[in-house]
């Protein structure tokens, strides 16, 4: 069913003749004709009397009109959604929870990506989890993904560097671990670790595998929702030792008062890295992204 055939309609349902819609889109009169009769061997109803010298509709097209007239502006408002994706370049770059994400969205939207590349248009996503990431990367349900470089990421993605990201423990002041300059696995097998990230239980995980170090979680079949700033609160406050790990890109921006942080040593390194499917060629819009972001990515932040 032709769409310009329904405005077609509505314009004559409305009191214009075919001659005024004729004019009104530069087309002949008799290309409006052959739209309208088109729409009528799509519905299988006739829309117009043409036996009377003035056009009038029929009983289904009055109802037709009837309902067309009231679906027009959200006619119109879908139409201009479906022609965005024919003039731009969308980009869907996921971000795991790792690196502030409102603040990345405002230095990239801020920047002069938009106005080198107007027809591009670049949705930077927050997602919970590396592990459902990677798969949507390899499906082709995102173009790229932000997050640590894990073994999945090594294995199905090609990836750049965007900034190491150093693996820190964050124990109570209290702790015998809190003065150290740094602790390693092995320092922390006796102590109980306190997660509720999706990424650093990933990072636990891959620890496990590749050292000899196996943590002692609070209760492993519990599912935390705790943010990471109750994670320290709690930790803070904590009268068992515990402790929670986190990424140097994930403490950043938080109030660490009464705790103390120590970073890892003498386990792998999981950089941030930006991501996407292995063997896909990228597109010239796609590369200037990449490219763009980054560089903007390993530049100071600037603060007032």
């Amino acid at each position: 069913m032709e769409t310009t055939a329904i405005e077609y309609f509505i314009d004559i349902a409305d009191g214009s003749t075919y001659w005024e819609v004729a004019e009104k889109n530069h087309i002949s009169q008799s290309s409006v004709s052959k739209a309208i009769v088109r729409l009528e061997n799509d519905l299988g109803v006739e829309l117009f009397n043409r036996k009377q010298h003035r056009v009038s509709l029929t009983l289904a097209g009055r109802e037709f009109y009837s309902e067309m007239k009231k679906l027009q502006p959200q006619f119109h408002a879908l139409l201009d959604k479906i022609t965005y994706y024919s003039t731009h370049k969308i980009i869907e770059c996921c971000c795991v929870s790792t690196w502030d994400i409102f603040n990345m969205r405002y230095r990239f939207q801020n920047s002069d990506f938009k106005k080198i590349h107007p027809d591009v248009d670049v949705r930077l996503l927050e997602h919970k989890n590396a592990a459902d990431c990677v798969p949507e990367l390899v499906n082709g349900e995102l173009d790229f993904g932000i997050m640590h470089l894990f073994s999945t990421v090594k294995t199905y993605c090609n990836y750049r560097i965007l900034a190491q990201d150093v693996l820190w423990a964050l124990f109570p002041k209290n702790h015998p671990l809190s003065n150290f300059a740094h602790v390693t696995p092995a320092d922390l097998k006796e102590y109980t670790v306190l997660l509720s990230i999706p990424t650093m239980k990933q990072t636990l995980n891959e620890l496990s595998a590749t050292l000899n170090f196996l943590p002692r979680m609070e209760d492993p079949s519990k599912e935390y929702t705790m943010r990471r700033d109750q994670i320290v609160r709690r930790i803070a406050f904590d009268t068992e030792q515990c402790y929670t790990l986190l990424y140097e890109s994930d403490i950043e921006n938080l109030a660490l008062k009464n705790v103390c942080s120590v970073p890892v040593s003498g386990c792998n390194s999981f950089p941030l890295v930006i991501a996407w499917k292995k063997g896909r060629e990228l597109a010239p819009h796609e590369q200037d992204f990449l490219d763009y972001f980054t560089h903007l990515m390993s530049l100071p932040e600037i603060t007032d």
